[in-house]
């Protein structure tokens, strides 16, 4: 199973909801995942990687932190493949 929202609706409108990712995380950020929230949800295997559409380009097995991406391997966020942007401890 995929991503999923647990909302409440008023006249149509989302008036609150919980972000649910696959693994059981539950997020409930107003901004973070504001496409799926306006855009609808994918199927499983078809998530959106980041927010920003289109996806941004990143090396594999890093992570979208908005401001850039997270390498694990070093603990450091990049703006882009070369450009060191902050260090995570």
């Amino acid at each position: 199973m995929g991503q999923q929202i647990d909302g409440t609706w008023k006249n149509g409108k989302l008036k609150n909801y919980v972000f649910r990712f696959a693994d059981g995380l539950e997020y409930n950020s107003p901004w973070k995942f504001q496409s799926e929230v306006l855009d609808g949800l994918h199927a499983a295997g078809e998530e959106y990687l980041t927010n920003e559409q289109p996806t941004k380009t990143m090396n594999e097995g890093c992570y979208d932190t908005v401001d850039g991406f997270f390498d694990p391997h070093t603990k450091c966020v990049y703006k882009d493949e070369y450009i060191f942007e902050k260090y995570c401890t």
